[in-house]
């Protein structure tokens, strides 16, 4: 595959790693936004968060001899504290005008987080949204939390906008049960588990929304019973890659997650059981699916 990489017409050109929101200039240049992970592939290699730096950067790419070269960067004067190792953003507006979203900085025992807010604790969640034209900081918004993606916005529209009756289109689809078989026998008072756990019961339009927090060694199932039917949900307590960010940030041994269930399938009254480490529990509460 040697072929298809790129050899750097500056001796101290700098590879991107890790990067988001690529795309292609209309003057055929490559803008992305440039993460740093580590600035290397290799572990003995990697630079530590504090001396690293994220950055929009361009590249020009020549596909006839297989060359690339740096022709603008915005991040590396600002150093660790844009550092963003995942998510993040860059827009380009016109000529000579971008916009860039360092949306993952994070801060974990005081240091300058090297890893996604979502996939361990981390405190002093920031985002700087700068908007630059010709060189020049044309606005800068910061935020106290991580933000996926960043776009601007007309102030003013040339023609009047009304908003009309939303219409849904199609369905989210049927929940996937879980292989637990509900046997509800001997049910407890749902009162204690509560408060522990800050349970929250949510009838959206088309879906129930449960909320709760809890270890990660937690094994916890929703359970909707109408009599003629039981059906488990799981929630998922898990700090994984593939689930960290639909989570909120606890302590270091808890999690704040949310399980959606669809109503599609799902028809008349349904009363809410949750089973918690093997206890179930009654929540004297019932949803009702039109």
């Amino acid at each position: 595959m040697q072929k298809y990489f790129f050899t750097p017409e500056d001796k101290d050109f700098v590879w991107q790693y890790a990067q988001h929101a690529a795309m292609i200039l209309p003057n055929g240049n490559v803008f992305i936004f440039d993460n740093g992970n580590n600035k290397s592939k290799l572990e003995e290699d990697a630079i530590k968060a504090d001396d690293n730096y994220s950055r929009g950067v361009i590249f020009d790419i020549n596909t006839n001899d297989m060359t690339i070269k740096e022709v603008w960067q915005y991040g590396k004067e600002k150093g660790s504290k844009y550092y963003s190792p995942y998510i993040s953003d860059v827009d380009y507006l016109n000529e000579n005008h971008y916009l860039i979203n360092f949306g993952g900085y994070s801060e974990l025992d005081g240091k300058v987080n090297n890893t996604p807010a979502g996939l361990g604790t981390a405190k002093n969640l920031t985002t700087h949204i700068v908007e630059i034209k010709n060189n020049k900081e044309l606005f800068k918004l910061v935020l106290p939390t991580n933000i996926y993606r960043a776009e601007k916005l007309s102030l003013y529209a040339n023609d009047t906008f009304v908003l009309g009756e939303g219409k849904s289109l199609g369905t989210l689809g049927e929940t996937e049960t879980s292989k637990y078989e509900p046997i509800l026998i001997f049910n407890k008072d749902a009162s204690e588990v509560i408060e522990k756990y800050n349970i929250k019961f949510v009838k959206e339009d088309d879906r129930l929304a449960v909320t709760g927090t809890f270890d990660k060694s937690d094994e916890v199932y929703i359970v909707l019973d109408n009599v003629f039917s039981k059906k488990s949900y799981q929630m998922i307590i898990s700090s994984k890659p593939y689930t960290a960010l639909c989570v909120d940030l606890g302590n270091n041994k808890e999690l704040t997650v949310t399980k959606y269930i669809n109503d599609v399938g799902l028809y008349g009254k349904y009363y809410l059981y949750m089973k918690i480490n093997g206890k179930v529990y009654d929540f004297d509460l019932y949803v009702d699916y039109n």
